[in-house]
């Protein structure tokens, strides 16, 4: 057998093995990287990845289709911002939204029943106290007096939900606790709320903790890579193609080992060759 056909042999089954069979999709300018997959993907892909249900719409945009509700337009997908773990922003709507925020129970959101996905939600607690509070300025978890829900003798603020209530004024009492829509799970503070709601409302979904995979890449600034052959996920580096780096380590193995190999042979060759003379 040509030594050629050797090298091949022996370079391209390792390279293959260690090759990434799910590399990232574009719709537009937004890449869709593992383990996001868009429905035009390879099954096996679709299967090792998170069942997102992906998909590029007739005008290039990236579309998320859940289970038990419509279909939204993807604004952006973010890999574990701030250890928090994987997010896709989606738009709920164009129009700003000039509702209350503060009101219960007004704000709609994504039904992500039967998916991989939560919607992340701060949650605040509604007050009313009967002298205003002096201090507010500085106490950064308490947002008000609301105008529109306050009157002449009541003044109500909205707090988070994990503030100490019993820092606030005697004269405050508890009216409801409720949650807004946030941007990451752990919420964030009241006073990002109210002007979030004079936006596009916009939604983040995070996986949940029971479908979360790639974290360990992301969490070293790396991206996740899928191999079919061996039904393994792997991490590499930002700067490599499509886990490219892996194709080439997988030739150096293979060189070395068929380099070996041809060593082998030819000292079985002299050894044969001078037993033979004798």
């Amino acid at each position: 057998m040509p030594w050629c056909h050797l090298l091949l042999l022996g370079i391209f089954p390792i390279a293959y093995a260690l090759s990434n069979d799910c590399p990232s999709s574009m719709c537009r300018d937004m890449e869709i990287k593992f383990p996001f997959t868009l429905e035009s993907s390879s099954n096996s892909c679709r299967t090792a990845g998170a069942s997102a249900n992906l998909s590029c719409s007739s005008t290039d945009e990236t579309i998320i289709t859940l289970p038990y509700s419509e279909s939204y337009r993807v604004t952006s997908i973010d890999n574990d911002i701030n250890g928090y773990g994987i997010f896709i922003e989606v738009l709920l709507s164009t129009k700003p939204s000039m509702s209350c925020p503060w009101q219960k129970g007004t704000q709609k959101r994504p039904n992500v029943n039967g998916s991989v996905f939560d919607v992340a939600l701060s949650r605040f607690v509604v007050v009313n106290c009967t002298t205003k509070l002096s201090w507010r300025a500085v106490y950064d978890e308490v947002f008000g007096p609301i105008s529109y829900l306050s009157k002449l003798d009541s003044f109500v603020y909205a707090m988070n939900e994990l503030a100490t209530i019993d820092k606030l004024s005697p004269s405050c009492t508890v009216v409801y606790n409720s949650e807004v829509l946030s941007n990451y799970p752990t919420g964030q503070s009241i006073q990002a709320i109210a002007p979030k709601s004079l936006q596009g409302q916009t939604a983040s979904l995070y996986m949940n903790a029971e479908h979360l995979t790639c974290s360990d890449c992301f969490l070293e600034g790396k991206k996740c890579g899928y191999n079919i052959k061996r039904d393994t996920r792997f991490c590499f580096s930002q700067d490599s193609h499509h886990g490219s780096h892996h194709i080439a380590e997988g030739i150096v193995i293979g060189t070395s080992l068929v380099v070996f190999l041809i060593a082998a042979l030819v000292v079985l060759y002299f050894f044969k060759k001078y037993s033979n003379e004798k």
